[in-house]
C-alpha cells in the first residue's frame, strides 16, 4: 500500500512540473504587398493578442496563450492597405500575410469660359488613361478611383474628350484631393437653376420650393434646375418664390450662369456644432463629416461664384467704355455693376467666414480626439495590465488547484500543501480585487474629467461668442476698405490709355501690366500730339515709389503732370518733360519744405515717323531696341523723379534712327526682380534682355503672351513682389 502511495505521489509531481512548464505559442511571420513586396511597420495582432509592430524585413514576432494551439483571427492595421488573405505552416510555425493596397480617390469638376458646368464629356489623365477615364455627371463632376501609386501634384496633366488641359485651366483643391477643369470648348450651357442656402451659405437638400405656381425640390447639392423639358418660364429675384418652412429674406439672381440663389433663415446655426461637442466620439465624427462637407461644398460654390461676378464685373466694365451707348443705358448698366460689386464683396466675406468656420471645427475635432487619445489610451493600458494578470493568475490557480486535488487523494499527508496553495491563492485573489478596485477609481476619475471637459466647452463656446461679435466688426470693416480700393482700381483703369488707342498708333505692339494688388504703382502713358508743327508719338513706361494703394496715389500725380506739360505746355523734347516733370512732383508734394522723398523712375520715347527718329530720356529706367538681330541697351540717368535729387536736374537725349526694322521696349523692374526659380533667386536684368532678343521677331500678341507665362513659370507658388509693365512696340 505504501509503495502505490509513493508512485502516485511522483505521478502528481510529474503532471505539476509539465503544467508548470507550459509556455505561450510563439510564432514568427511576415507580410507583403500584392507585388510579393515586404511592408514595413504594419500593426499585426493574433488571436487577440497585443499589436506588435513589422521590421525593415516586414518581419514580425507574436506570442499567444498556450491552450490556443493554432492561429484563428489575424488583424493588421496599416495605412492605405487592407488584409486580403494569410496562410499558417504548423511545421514551422510561420504565419505569412497579404496586404492589398487600397486606391484612393480624386474628385472634379468640369466648366466651360462662362463657368458653367459641362456635362458628358470623358476625363482623363494623361500618361494614366486606362485607370482614370470617367464622364462627368449632369452637374459637370466625376471621381476617379486611382491606384496609390498614382501621384497627384502640380504637375498631374489632364485631357477633355482627347484634347489636353492647359495647365493655368487646372486648380486644385483640399491637398490635390479635388479639381477644377476648365474647357475652351463649345458645349449647350445648363438651363436656368434655383439654390437654397441658409445664413451661413450652406446648401438646404430635400426641401419643397414653389416657383410661380410649380413645385419642385432640392437636390443633395440644394439646388433643382428650372428650365428643363424647355420650359418657358423667366424667372430673376423678382420672381415669387416661396420655402416650405422657411422664411426667405433675400433672392439673389446673377445673370452670368444664370442661377437664382435662395437665402433663407434657419434660426439657430450654431445647433449643428453644439450637437457636435456633445456627441459621443461614434456621432460626433459623423456630424463633424457632415458639417465639413457642408463648409467645403460652401467654398467650393462661393469660389465659383464669385470668380463668375468678377468676369461679368469685367464684362460690364468694357461696356461701360463703348462710345456709342446712351445716357440712358450707361446708367443702367452702372446700377447693375454697383449691384454685381455689392454681390462680390458679400461673396467674398461669406467665403472668409466658411474659412474660418473650417479652421475652427478642426481644432474642435482635434481637442476632443487628442482628449479622447488620451483617456482611451490610459484606460487601455490598464486594462491590458490586469487581464494580462488575471490570465496568468487564473493559469497558477489552475495549475496549482490540479496539484493539490491529486496529491489530496493520493496522500492525506499533503495536507500542509494544499493549506499553503490555499493561502497563497487567496492573496492572489486579495491582490487581484485591489486592482479591480484601482480600474474603478480610474474611472471615476475619468468620469470626472469628462464632466471637467464639458465646462471648459461651455467656456469656449462662451469665448467663440465674443471671437464671433469681433470677427464680424472686423469683417464689415475689410468690406468696406476692400469696396474703396475696388472702386479707386476703377478709377485708376480709367486713367490709362486703352490697349485699342495705342494698337491704331502703333499695330505692333503689346503691354503686358499686372499690378501686384488691386491698385497700381506701374503706370504707362501715351498720346499722339502736334507740337512745334510735326506730329509726334510719346509713350512711357513709369514706376512709382512703393505699390499698392501709396503707389497708385504717386501714379494719378505722374499722370496729371505728364497731361500738363506734354498736352497742355506743348513740349515735346524727352529730356525736358522729364526734368519739368522732376519739379512738378517737388512742387505737388512739397519735398523742399517736408521729410517726403517719393518719386518714379521711368522711360520715355519720342518718335517722330515722318523723320524715322525716335528720341529717350530715361530716369533710370532704360530703352532696350534690336536692329539688324543686334540688342542694344540705352541707359536712363541714374536719377529718379523727386525724392533728393535738386529741382533743376538736367536729363541728358539719346537719339536713334529706324530706317530698318527696330524692335523697342521700355519697362519697370518688377519683372527682372521677381524672386523665383529652383534656386529661389531673382530673375535677373541679363536674363530679361535675352528673353527679349528671343523672342523679338514673333507676332507681338504672341510675345506678350510668352512674358506673362514666362514669368509665372519662374514665380511658381510664391508671390509676387513688386507690380509689372512692360511695353513693346516695332518701328520701321
Amino acid at each position: 500500500m505504501k509503495q502505490y502511495i509513493y508512485l502516485l505521489l511522483g505521478y502528481c509531481l510529474v503532471f505539476a512540473q509539465g503544467a508548470m512548464a507550459q509556455k505561450p505559442t510563439t510564432i514568427k511571420g511576415w507580410v507583403t504587398d500584392d507585388e510579393n513586396n515586404v511592408v514595413v511597420n504594419a500593426k499585426v495582432s493574433v488571436n487577440g493578442s497585443s499589436f506588435v509592430i513589422t521590421d525593415t524585413a516586414g518581419v514580425f514576432t507574436i506570442s499567444f496563450p498556450f491552450y490556443i494551439e493554432r492561429p484563428k483571427e489575424v488583424n493588421v492595421i496599416k495605412e492605405g492597405m487592407k488584409i486580403v488573405d494569410w496562410k499558417y505552416d504548423p511545421m514551422n510555425a510561420h504565419i505569412h500575410i497579404s496586404l492589398h493596397a487600397t486606391p484612393h480617390t480624386l474628385s472634379g469638376r468640369v466648366i466651360n469660359e462662362l463657368n458653367m458646368p459641362v456635362e458628358g464629356v470623358k476625363i482623363a489623365m494623361i500618361g494614366n488613361e486606362k485607370y482614370t477615364e470617367v464622364r462627368t455627371n449632369n452637374k459637370g463632376g466625376f471621381t476617379m478611383e486611382l491606384p496609390r501609386k498614382i501621384v497627384v501634384n502640380n504637375y498631374t496633366q489632364f485631357s477633355i474628350d482627347g484634347t489636353k488641359v492647359k495647365a493655368e485651366d487646372i486648380v486644385f483643391f483640399n491637398n490635390f484631393s479635388f479639381v477644377s477643369l476648365k474647357t475652351h470648348a463649345r458645349f449647350k450651357a445648363f438651363a436656368t437653376h434655383v439654390m437654397v442656402i441658409d445664413e451661413n451659405m450652406r446648401p438646404i437638400e430635400n426641401v419643397r420650393v414653389m416657383v410661380q405656381g410649380k413645385v419642385y425640390k432640392t437636390d443633395q447639392a440644394g439646388e433643382f434646375g428650372i428650365l428643363r423639358g424647355g420650359a418657358n418660364i423667366t424667372i430673376n429675384d423678382q420672381s415669387e418664390v416661396k420655402v416650405e418652412g422657411y422664411e426667405v429674406y433675400k433672392m439673389d439672381y446673377v445673370d452670368i450662369d444664370k442661377y437664382l440663389y435662395l437665402h433663407i433663415k434657419t434660426h439657430g446655426s450654431d445647433v449643428m456644432m453644439r450637437k457636435l461637442l456633445d456627441s459621443t466620439f461614434s456621432s460626433y465624427t459623423n456630424n463633424f463629416n457632415v458639417l465639413f462637407n457642408q463648409l467645403e461644398l460652401e467654398k467650393q460654390l462661393l469660389t465659383e461664384k464669385s470668380a463668375k461676378i468678377r468676369q461679368e464685373i469685367e464684362v460690364v466694365g468694357t461696356q461701360l467704355n463703348r462710345p456709342d451707348i446712351s445716357t440712358s443705358q450707361k446708367a443702367s448698366t452702372r446700377a447693375y455693376l454697383t449691384r454685381l460689386e455689392r454681390t462680390l464683396v458679400e461673396t467674398e466675406v461669406g467665403l472668409e467666414d466658411a474659412h474660418e468656420r473650417t479652421k475652427h471645427i478642426l481644432v474642435q475635432m482635434k481637442l476632443f480626439i487628442n482628449e479622447k487619445d488620451s483617456m482611451h489610451s490610459a484606460t487601455s493600458e490598464k486594462l491590458v495590465e490586469v487581464q494580462s494578470d488575471k490570465e496568468i493568475a487564473e493559469q497558477r490557480f489552475n495549475r496549482n488547484l490540479a496539484i493539490a486535488s491529486l496529491a489530496i487523494v493520493a496522500l492525506l499527508g499533503l495536507a500542509v500543501v494544499s493549506y499553503i496553495i490555499q493561502k497563497k491563492l487567496r492573496k492572489q485573489q486579495m491582490d487581484l480585487i485591489e486592482k479591480v478596485q484601482i480600474i474603478n477609481q480610474k474611472n471615476e476619475e475619468m468620469r470626472i474629467q469628462s464632466e471637467n471637459l464639458k465646462e471648459v466647452n461651455e467656456e469656449v463656446l462662451i469665448k467663440n461668442e465674443e471671437l464671433e461679435k469681433q470677427k464680424s466688426v472686423i469683417e464689415s470693416k475689410n468690406m468696406h476698405i476692400t469696396a474703396s480700393i475696388n472702386y479707386a482700381q476703377r478709377i485708376q483703369s480709367s486713367m490709362l490709355p486703352s490697349i485699342s488707342r495705342i494698337q491704331e498708333i502703333l499695330p505692333d505692339s503689346f503691354v503686358f501690366f499686372r499690378p501686384r494688388d488691386i491698385v497700381s504703382g506701374d503706370f504707362y502713358w501715351f498720346s499722339e500730339q502736334m507740337i512745334e508743327g510735326r506730329n509726334k508719338t510719346i509713350i512711357a513706361a513709369v514706376d512709382c515709389t512703393g505699390h499698392g494703394v501709396p503707389g497708385a496715389f504717386m501714379s494719378l500725380v505722374g499722370d496729371a503732370l505728364l497731361n500738363q506739360i506734354i498736352k497742355l505746355q506743348h513740349i515735346g523734347s524727352p529730356e525736358i518733360i522729364l526734368s519739368e516733370l522732376n519739379k512738378g512732383v517737388r512742387v505737388a508734394l512739397k519735398q523742399d519744405q517736408t521729410t517726403n522723398r517719393d518719386g518714379m523712375d521711368l522711360a520715355l520715347c519720342v518718335i517722330d515717323k515722318e523723320a524715322k527718329t525716335l528720341e529717350f530720356a530715361g530716369a533710370k529706367n532704360p530703352l532696350v531696341y534690336v536692329q539688324n538681330g543686334e540688342i542694344i541697351e540705352i541707359k536712363g540717368n541714374k536719377i529718379s523723379i523727386g525724392g533728393t535729387q535738386f529741382a533743376d536736374h538736367q536729363f541728358s537725349k539719346e537719339s536713334i534712327s529706324f530706317q530698318e526694322k527696330t524692335f523697342c521696349y521700355i519697362f519697370s523692374d518688377g519683372f527682372h526682380d521677381q524672386i523665383g526659380g529652383e534656386a529661389n533667386q531673382k530673375f535677373m536684368k541679363k536674363n530679361f534682355f535675352k528673353l527679349l532678343h528671343k523672342i523679338h521677331r514673333k507676332p507681338f500678341p504672341e510675345q506678350r503672351d510668352i512674358l506673362e507665362q514666362t514669368f509665372l513659370d519662374w514665380k511658381q507658388n510664391k508671390s509676387q513682389l513688386d507690380d509689372i509693365l512692360v511695353i513693346g512696340f516695332r518701328l520701321s
